[in-house]
């Protein structure tokens, strides 16, 4: 290193000083630096004591020899220090040294307990900073052309993203029209029809009602994946249901146009898979449509096959292919074909976003697989996905269709709807009063504390966003009153930290908007008392007791009274959160979730003498597992009851 006569040379001029040996280590600060730099130690390697805050990108030993005599501004780790200054090259055995002073305008606007006194400045100062101007400027321009292109790349950009944002609300803005005015043309005639006129202008709202939640659904569905928030499920399913499923959908369409629907499934496909069913029913509509949307004559048919050549352990690659007998595509249009907004297949008059086969490709992309196409003008076209699936296991598959016929289609209660919309209110009305319900109406958060004050109901449907008084804050107020109904919350949004976060603040349950029947029935069957047909099973009455103190006595025998505190302070908080996490799962109608929790809910709460309730977990489990939704609604109904009773008892046991 330098010599100390060459030091103290440089003290003198410079107030704050260093050197940097080949291997980056930083050597005998000067006194003054020595004080900002807290516990030093020589030896230190230089990005561990300082950020190199200019030059730019600097972070190796080879980067320091381009700096030459540019400035160089440092930063130190331990906070509020700033250093500006230049790099001497020793010889090259002993690298570099760092001579400099404060760098006050950071240090003023960064650390205003700064502790600088004048002894820490040189007296040369002012001549110091025209020769670092000097050569500095021309590093100066160069970071400012820099910053200048980069301003005009995300000029662009976000010009390109204000275009694409523009073209999908004007595409979302005419899709929407279209069938909405089939809709309201169709109402606004039905009054004057005879009955004949009346069937089809109902059928034909249907139709364009339809068409209009395609478009809303495909909408949402883009915002979501250009978000990055389309969730994975995974869910055990039957192949011939999966294609069932797809076809019933769109086979009306077909038959409008005399088109013919086929489909088949190789026999080398297991039947039982694995998988996301959801997004592999979506993506077969959406091609199952377009086939027939594009097509005049002939026939649209799904095929599925196993691509032998890339099986995977407990699980294969599935091949769906979709074709069809239409218009056919041209060839300088096929690699345009997934983007998002092309549409200019032919001249069909049906609703197109555009957005369809874009969706597609991001959902079997999401899933692991691939799209491809292949298309002949005025012949067709066929397209082909291959979707890595696990094997499932035969009779647990929880697409749960088969089980509905087995729910209540009547129930007995008093409801209360809570909705601003007051077509959401006379629907939601109308629906439920057609299951044999006494409704009652609210269109505000108050209007429903107020009615809960002086009518008793056995269940409320509570609208989340409403104005004034939202529906949390309705729930809540509710929730004060002594035997409070169940409330479940009804909202558009569909997030599973939403659903979570609505159970925690005092909710029951959970469901979407537009109301799905078959969701709706699921969930009155488990807060209603049936009627008519189709009761749900008798629950196998228990013989276990609610509370053995047996077991705690035997437990705490084995750990002590003290360790016994700690663990049951664990268990009740635990237990709390299992519970909601078993909710929260069957709010989901996530069975395999469902399965999960009681499972390990029944471990515990058996180990603390909860008989009663760990029985009755185990059968929620079994029933799970089987797919058998009407029982496990049965075993559900009383589970928080039993849980909190349990609860209670583990708290107050006593050792006296």
């Amino acid at each position: 290193m330098i010599d100390l006569s060459t030091e103290k040379v440089l003290d003198e001029l410079f107030t704050m000083n260093f050197s940097i040996d080949q291997d980056l280590g930083v050597y005998n600060p000067s006194p003054r630096l020595r004080r900002y730099l807290g516990d030093f130690e020589n030896g230190k390697n230089l990005f561990d004591v300082f950020t190199i805050h200019r030059p730019r990108g600097v972070n190796r030993v080879e980067g320091l020899r381009h700096i030459g005599g540019a400035l160089v501004l440092l930063l130190s780790k331990s906070g509020g220090h700033g250093l500006r200054g230049q790099l001497l090259p020793l010889s090259e055995a002993e690298g570099y040294r760092f001579v400099g002073m404060p760098w006050l305008a950071w240090i003023s606007a960064n650390n205003f307990e700064s502790s600088l006194d004048q002894g820490d400045f040189p007296k040369i100062d002012s001549q110091m900073d025209q020769q670092l101007y000097i050569s500095t400027q021309k590093s100066m321009v160069v970071d400012l052309e820099e910053l200048n292109r980069g301003l005009v790349s995300a000029q662009s950009e976000s010009i390109e993203e204000n275009r694409i944002r523009s073209d999908f609300f004007a595409v979302m803005s005419h899709e929407m029209r279209t069938p909405l005015n089939g809709v309201i043309s169709a109402l606004s005639l039905l009054e004057d029809g005879d009955q004949n006129d009346k069937d089809k202008l109902t059928s034909l709202a249907k139709n364009s009602a339809d068409n209009l939640m395609s478009v809303i659904n495909y909408a949402l569905d883009y915002s979501k994946i250009e978000a990055g928030q389309m969730p994975l499920e995974s869910t055990n399913f039957r192949l011939d249901d999966l294609v069932g499923y797809a076809t019933d959908v769109v086979v009306s369409r077909a038959q409008m146009k005399s088109i013919e629907i086929q489909s088949t499934i190789g026999g080398d496909v297991p039947l039982h898979l694995k998988g996301d069913f959801k997004k592999l029913r979506q993506i077969l509509i959406n091609l199952l449509a377009n086939g027939i949307k594009f097509t005049e004559k002939g026939s649209v048919k799904l095929k599925v096959g196993v691509v032998d050549s890339d099986s995977f352990d407990n699980g294969l690659n599935v091949c769906f292919s979709v074709e069809d007998t239409g218009c056919g595509i041209r060839e300088q249009d096929i690699g345009n074909i997934f983007e998002p907004f092309w549409s200019k297949r032919s001249s069909s008059a049906e609703a197109s976003t555009g957005l369809g086969l874009n969706i597609c490709k991001h959902l079997i992309e999401l899933l692991g697989g691939s799209i491809a196409v292949q298309s002949s003008l005025g012949y067709g076209s066929r397209f082909k996905l291959e979707v890595p699936l696990l094997l499932g296991e035969a009779g647990e598959s929880d697409v749960a269709s088969k089980e509905m016929g087995k729910l209540p289609k009547a129930f007995k209660g008093r409801v209360m709807l809570v909705d601003d919309n007051q077509t959401n209110l006379l629907l939601g009305k109308m629906i439920l009063e057609k299951l044999g319900l006494v409704v009652r109406t609210a269109s505000t958060g108050e209007e429903s504390v107020e009615i809960s004050e002086y009518l008793n109901f056995d269940l409320v449907l509570m609208d989340i966003s409403m104005p004034g008084i939202s529906g949390i804050e309705a729930a809540q107020l509710i929730n004060l009153r002594k035997d409070p109904p169940p409330i479940v919350a009804v909202t558009a949004h569909s997030d599973s930290e939403l659903t979570n976060q609505y159970l925690s603040q005092g909710f029951k349950g959970y469901l979407k908007k537009p109301l799905d029947r078959n969701e709706l029935i699921r969930e009155l069957a488990l807060w209603l008392e049936h009627a008519g047909e189709n009761a749900l099973p008798v629950v196998e009455p228990s013989n276990k007791p609610q509370f053995d103190a047996r077991t705690i006595v035997v437990l705490v025998e084995q750990i002590g009274e003290e360790n016994f505190e700690r663990c049951r302070e664990m268990f009740l908080n635990e237990t709390k959160e299992r519970l909601a996490c078993l909710f929260a799962a069957w709010v989901r109608r996530d069975l395999v979730a469902l399965t999960r929790e009681a499972h390990t809910m029944s471990s515990s709460v058996a180990s603390f003498g909860g008989d009663d309730l760990a029985w009755r977990l185990r059968k929620i489990e079994a029933a799970s597992r089987a797919n058998h939704i009407p029982e496990v609604i049965s075993y559900m109904k009383d589970i928080e009851a039993v849980s909190n009773l349990m609860i209670e008892d583990v708290k107050a046991y006593s050792f006296s």
